[in-house]
């Protein structure tokens, strides 16, 4: 897919609608040739946030990207068809999926996550980047976002980011926000240094009459990414405070860092199959990521939000250059 022409504090704008992968794929369809079982799973109740779980190999991205868009809206044949067992009723929206790049050989694998997350900081998951997850079902009361917004997915997109844009997303009303990157999925992006866009597949299709529906219609992808840190004013005052200089993988500069970012921003587009519904930018409070899916404290702004942007090396180096200047 075409990556986001991403710039310091530039106007984001998709480019040419990108191909997604399950689209160019000639095998997205293939004859069904089950491979050999990998993995069984007996109940989707015992899939935790703690234990993620690294299931099969997938044939190549292309393939995983297409196993995942399925496992969102429920479709438990793409479990067979990636190798995974599973026994009595399993229902496969009622927990995260993950599509990891194991970055030793790069080959792409099927995670099983929890409730409220893929933990990619985990143990288990060492070596994989993400490529892209899912998220549990949540119902999204149309009624009530017609009532505040508009009759369509990207009406009331459009007119929330417009009447709504400087107001946190916890008033979304109808629980629309479940579309939405959670401030976790910014927080684990942005701390793995991950530098590339990232897709989520909501639980949800576009239907022909512009509404979200559970399993029929256009795909929705919702992709953002790469994230960028804003600091607190007096990050520099801090970082003259710390003992030692500011580097990666030190812990005692993980902490000098969590006490100076302000906010965490993506660039972020809704796209139903290779039509883009919305853009802007999300925004979130990396301290706020504690309530489950939905966004605590984020906003989802029309225009990029003021201030400097940084990645997270650079974070690091203007830290440490603020320690010792």
């Amino acid at each position: 897919m075409t990556s986001p022409n991403w710039q310091y504090n530039s106007i984001y704008q998709p480019q040419n609608a990108p191909v997604f992968p399950w689209q160019i794929n000639p095998l997205a369809n293939p004859p069904v040739t089950l491979p050999p079982v990998q993995a069984t799973l007996t109940d989707h109740n015992a899939a935790t946030d703690d234990n993620p779980q690294v299931l099969s190999q997938l044939r190549h991205a292309s393939h995983g990207h297409d196993i995942l868009r399925r496992l969102a809206v429920g479709d438990t044949t793409a479990l067979a068809e990636a190798g995974v067992a599973t026994t009595g009723l399993y229902d496969p929206t009622l927990h995260e999926w993950g599509l990891g790049r194991r970055t030793n050989d790069n080959t792409y694998w099927l995670i099983s996550g929890g409730p409220g997350m893929v933990d990619w900081s985990a143990g288990a998951l060492a070596g994989y980047a993400s490529i892209a997850h899912t998220h549990p079902y949540e119902p999204i009361d149309r009624n009530e976002v017609a009532q505040d917004l508009a009759p369509t997915l990207a009406g009331s997109l459009t007119a929330w980011q417009a009447t709504f844009g400087n107001m946190p997303i916890v008033v979304m009303p109808g629980n629309l926000w479940y579309l939405f990157p959670s401030n976790q999925d910014l927080v684990a992006a942005y701390y793995t240094n991950h530098q590339d866009t990232e897709l989520l597949y909501p639980p949800y299709c576009l239907d022909a009459n512009g509404w979200l529906h559970r399993s029929h219609g256009a795909t929705i992808a919702i992709e953002f990414g790469p994230v960028f840190a804003a600091l607190r004013g007096d990050a520099d005052v801090i970082a003259k405070e710390s003992a030692s200089a500011i580097v990666l993988g030190n812990p005692a500069s993980k902490v000098v860092e969590e006490q100076c970012l302000l906010h965490l921003v993506a660039p972020l587009t809704v796209w139903a199959d290779a039509t883009p519904i919305c853009t802007g930018y999300f925004q979130v409070d990396p301290l706020k990521s504690t309530s489950g899916r939905a966004p605590d404290f984020a906003w989802f702004r029309s225009t990029v939000p003021t201030g400097v942007l940084r990645r997270r090396p650079d974070v690091y180096q203007f830290l440490d250059a603020a320690r010792n200047g």
